[in-house]
């Protein structure tokens, strides 16, 4: 589960048939306070869903935006507010929605045949 040492109470996990799959470290991506970069081994073909969870740990101080991506693409965000703070426990994603012509389709998040790549620009959002 991903977790950032600046971010109590947060933590990420990737769901497949209702169990969160085993992160491990990536080795090769430097922790910084603001980004925390795991693996998971992927099954290709196998459908998978993002959890975000939020517990009472969370400081309550701020308000927190998530963002998702998945490969780099931004699929969704969601506002916490400070003021509000008990409303929201969890994200559960396991689908996107796409306009394909005319019409909206929801596409489940599905693992794709590995393809790797050295570019650590996937992040340079992240400041």
């Amino acid at each position: 589960m991903a977790i950032l040492a600046s971010l109590p109470g947060v933590r990420v996990e990737i769901i497949v048939d209702s169990a969160p799959l085993v992160e491990y470290d990536d080795e090769e991506t430097p922790e910084q306070p603001k980004l925390v970069s795991r693996y998971v081994e992927a099954q290709a073909g196998a459908t998978f869903a993002v959890k975000v969870s939020v517990d009472e740990s969370r400081p309550t101080s701020q308000d927190l935006i998530v963002f998702l991506s998945v490969d780099g693409i931004f699929i969704q965000s969601t506002f916490i507010s400070k003021a509000r703070p008990s409303i929201w426990e969890a994200l559960h994603l396991d689908s996107v929605k796409t306009k394909i012509n005319s019409d909206w389709m929801k596409q489940a998040l599905m693992f794709q045949k590995l393809a790797t790549s050295k570019n650590h620009d996937l992040f340079s959002f992240i400041a």
